[in-house]
């Protein structure tokens, strides 16, 4: 189980080529992916459960407590969020998946394009290079998709805090640390002059 602090923007239509170029140059730690498919579960609530089918695994995200509004910056108005996170690996012979997909109505698939850059903050210093040191990391994901013939772009934000204890059955350590360390990337990123506008 992951807990992870997040806030996200989505956007239709094509990914605009300023903010492609405004994300490139944010860091050195850029990491392209090749595109995938993602399987979701259609549900009423988006916004508190999710459900995905995944490179092998199943994976369910739940909202712990309510989503906070936050201005982050003049130009970045946004919601913070705590999640937990669990992945299980599966194959297309697991009975659990034939279950699930009993009624293929209930799932619709999402054709994504993602790019990732990576912080690292410690307490007292701030942002970072170096990640073994973090007190916690976070991630810039700006993610084409497609879902059937309409196409959006997202920004999101994602910070964890590594656990100091092997005993513990919760992947990330206190989550105050991957808040403040979100906050602080987003202070950084939207400082620059060319930062798209991110609102509610």
């Amino acid at each position: 189980m992951l807990e992870t602090v997040e806030t996200r923007w989505f956007f239709p239509g094509k990914l605009p080529k300023k903010v492609q170029r405004w994300h490139a140059r944010l860091s050195t730690h850029v990491f392209d992916e090749p595109e995938r498919t993602d399987v979701y579960l259609r549900t009423r609530d988006l916004t508190t459960l999710g459900t995905k089918l995944r490179q092998g695994s199943i994976q369910f995200k739940a909202r712990i407590g309510k989503a906070k509004k936050v201005k982050f910056t003049p130009h970045a108005l946004g919601t913070l969020a705590t999640w937990r996170k669990w992945d299980f690996p599966t194959d297309e012979t697991d009975a659990v998946l034939e279950t699930l997909f009993q009624n293929k109505a209930h799932w619709i698939r999402v054709r994504k394009k993602r790019a990732q850059q990576y912080f690292c903050w410690k307490q007292n210093v701030g942002l970072m290079d170096a990640r073994a040191e973090a007190d916690a990391t976070c991630g810039v994901e700006l993610v084409t998709t497609r879902v059937k013939s309409h196409t959006y772009w997202s920004l999101a934000l994602e910070a964890a805090a590594p656990c100091k204890s092997t005993a513990g059955a919760i992947s990330g350590g206190p989550p105050k640390y991957a808040r403040r360390c979100i906050k602080a990337v987003m202070a950084q990123i939207f400082a620059e002059s060319d930062a798209p506008r991110c609102k509610l």
